[in-house]
């Protein structure tokens, strides 16, 4: 299927869902968010050789049928930027289309969940030979929290778009802790993930990193700021290029708004 088709197939389902005769207008909400992020980590690896990246996000948000979609986008902040492999990372600026569905299980019960069923489809606009796409599903154990931590997981398939691309599995585990209740909250969370070669990084399969981090979440006017601190440890270095997965420390900034 090309990439144009993949764009298609998520305008059709937001006016789809949009013009379903239960919906009202109050349930049909946007997120617009923009992130800089000191350095392009993404699952452990770090894509752009310790090079800064601006994210923007846009979310549609069905409420009445725990439905969103949108489009979540990665930029380089500077041409002088090369990837892990010598490549400009401008090659590998991306478009993720993304669509999914939430909700509840078990509610009330310490076996209560949040799951998350989702699609993406991973362009690269100069790199269409590349283009994979993935489905995922995560889930937080809201109802466990044991010691005030709840864990949580995800797993993810993803498969070629086209011929460039190559099959990859990943699992995620992690446990989050709020330390700070209150209308700014700080959380904490520690995580790892599992792959199985990293796709087309055609690595060994494992756990590639334990990372650590914390952020807190405030408003100021109409925005919700995030800012957040992480830092990591890998384990499968000798596996991989030294830029590509190595112990790493960065931050990222987020600025949100809700219409």
């Amino acid at each position: 299927m090309k990439p144009k088709s993949h764009i298609r197939i998520l305008l059709a389902a937001a006016m789809g869902l949009a013009l379903l005769p239960s919906a009202s207008l109050s349930q049909v909400s946007m997120d617009v968010k923009l992130t800089y992020a000191s350095k392009y980590m993404w699952r452990g690896y770090d894509l752009w050789n310790n090079h800064s990246a601006y994210q923007p996000d846009f979310t549609l948000f069905f409420g009445g049928y725990g439905a969103y979609l949108g489009v979540w986008s990665a930029y380089t902040t500077t041409g002088a930027c090369q990837d892990a492999f010598g490549e400009p990372c401008n090659l590998w600026e991306e478009h993720d289309f993304y669509a999914g569905l939430t909700g509840r299980a078990m509610t009330g019960s310490a076996m209560e969940v949040e799951w998350d069923a989702n699609f993406t489809y991973y362009q690269f606009f100069r790199r269409h030979g590349d283009d994979t796409q993935e489905i995922g599903l995560n889930v937080t154990h809201t109802g466990a929290d044991p010691l005030g931590a709840v864990p949580y997981w995800g797993i993810y398939f993803g498969w070629p778009a086209t011929a460039g691309a190559k099959d990859s599995r990943w699992i995620k585990l992690g446990v989050k802790r709020i330390l700070a209740p209150g209308s700014s909250p700080f959380t904490a969370l520690v995580e790892t993930v599992w792959d199985d070669g990293a796709g087309a990084f055609g690595l060994k399969k494992g756990f590639s990193h334990l990372k650590a981090g914390m952020f807190f979440e405030t408003s100021v006017g109409p925005l919700k700021l995030k800012p957040a601190v992480y830092y990591q440890s890998a384990f499968r270095g000798k596996d991989a290029p030294k830029a590509l997965l190595e112990d790493e420390f960065w931050f990222e900034i987020t600025a949100a708004a809700s219409f």
